[in-house]
């Protein structure tokens, strides 16, 4: 099935986000008079929230965390895991009969899974309408499920940031060959990419976070979709070994071993040390996701472009996901959990989600705010960028796909097996796994 852009919907709120806020909430499936929140009553309050995230999120729920305590005084206790452990902590510690946790950090791909394995508190019967008309509705949709046992769609987890993939660049080493544009294909990209190995400026062109699950799957997805491809077909037959998704992964081996074009250090570093190694000014171009902008939004030589197509036929590719915060399912706090998601809303403007992990904030009357501009100049080229995103293939077992996925892509960039028979290891692994 081909995935569906979520980029349309995207730039036309930003251009009525008031207007379309208000029809948006007026057209959906959530009860409009969804009912205001009461404040719980004082003999249930907890004496601490606890909730799980990853390190990247975890100043920004912790800034959140204190103005609640503040408020309620109820602590909130955070316990974060590296990005690349957090799916398996959360199963840890909320697949249990008794669980402590009260809230979890739930990505866009795993919410169906979340969702049908019984971890998270369906959240229509919170939101208001005013809350959800507020909310730019590429972030919401991706948290939005049909059931069986509704009547009605069923949001899962409540967004916290928007992201995407884009384009780095090093502005003075593109300078040094005569070039004041980023370039708008890959042509163009590997052509500056010569230039600058011909003047000894560079050994390689391109510096990629392989070397972390969500990176890889994230750069071979938007490489798979610019390259015309599929995850399954009309029939829901996976067929990513084949067509574009062949071409994706033979261009990411070639770019190493034949085109000296991708730095080979890709396949041993996450986003993280990507980012590190991109700011020393050695390569001049990373493909990288939000956290990598706010990391390097200090450099002022390292600009953000779209990502580039392969032909006019496509301008551009990437990947839409972000972060959410979801109500544990067997928590008995889950009104006070709500209480918090709802001071995540109240203290916007104050605790800005972009400052901490350099994810998009998902209000309509934040996108433009001055002072987001202002903080990261390329904020609009980040907004266009989700023009062109793509959501990750919805399925109930997403992590065993990314599991069995990275593994075979890993195989390949380690030149341990061909591209071809890495990529049909994995959708035999996948299809024995009923994976749909």
């Amino acid at each position: 099935m081909r995935i569906k852009r979520a980029s349309l919907l995207f730039i036309f709120i930003i251009a009525t986000a008031f207007s379309l806020s208000y029809l948006y909430s007026k057209t959906t499936s959530v009860p409009l008079e969804a009912p205001e929140s009461a404040q719980p009553s004082d003999d249930k309050r907890p004496s601490s929230l606890k909730i799980i995230s990853d390190n990247v999120h975890q100043q920004y729920i912790e800034k959140i965390g204190a103005e609640f305590e503040r408020q309620y005084g109820i602590k909130v206790e955070v316990f974060a895991a590296p990005t690349n452990e957090l799916y398996d902590e959360i199963v840890k510690r909320v697949d249990t009969e008794v669980s402590d946790i009260d809230l979890v950090q739930v990505e866009s791909e795993w919410t169906p899974e979340f969702a049908t394995s019984g971890f998270l508190e369906p959240l229509n019967k919170f939101v208001t309408a005013e809350l959800k008309g507020n909310t730019i509705p590429l972030a919401y949709e991706q948290r939005v499920l049909n059931n069986e046992l509704y009547t009605l769609p069923e949001l899962y987890a409540f967004p916290m940031s928007i992201e995407a993939r884009f384009l780095f660049y090093n502005q003075d080493l593109l300078r040094k060959v005569g070039s004041y544009a980023p370039p708008s294909t890959w042509k163009e990209l590997t052509d500056a990419v010569a230039f600058m190995k011909d003047k000894n400026l560079i050994e390689h062109g391109v510096i990629w976070g392989w070397d972390d699950t969500r990176g890889l799957m994230d750069d071979y997805t938007l490489l798979l979709n610019a390259m015309g491809g599929q995850y399954k077909d009309v029939n829901g037959k996976w067929i990513f070994n084949q067509g574009g998704g062949l071409k994706a992964l033979e261009f990411m081996v070639n770019s190493i071993y034949v085109d000296q074009l991708s730095d080979p250090i890709s396949v041993r570093v996450n986003e993280a040390k990507a980012a590190e190694e991109f700011a020393k000014g050695r390569v001049p171009f990373l493909i990288a996701g939000s956290y990598a902008a706010h990391k390097l939004k200090n450099y002022s030589n390292i600009k953000v472009a779209l990502i580039p197509g392969f032909d006019m036929s496509l301008k551009s590719s990437s990947v839409a996901g972000g972060s959410a915060l979801g109500l544990v399912r067997n928590s008995p706090n889950k009104n006070w959990g709500w209480k918090f998601v709802e001071m995540m809303s109240a203290k916007r403007n104050e605790i800005i989600v972009t400052e901490y992990t350099g994810g998009l904030p998902v209000w309509n009357d934040m996108i433009d705010l001055a002072t987001l501009k202002q903080a990261y100049p390329s904020i609009d080229i980040m907004k266009q960028q989700f023009e062109y995103a793509i959501n990750q293939p919805r399925t109930a077992s997403y992590h065993a796909l990314e599991r069995d996925l990275q593994a075979s892509l890993l195989f390949a960039l380690t030149q341990k097996n061909t591209p071809q028979d890495a990529l049909d290891q994995a959708v035999r692994s996948v299809e024995k796994k009923l994976i749909n």
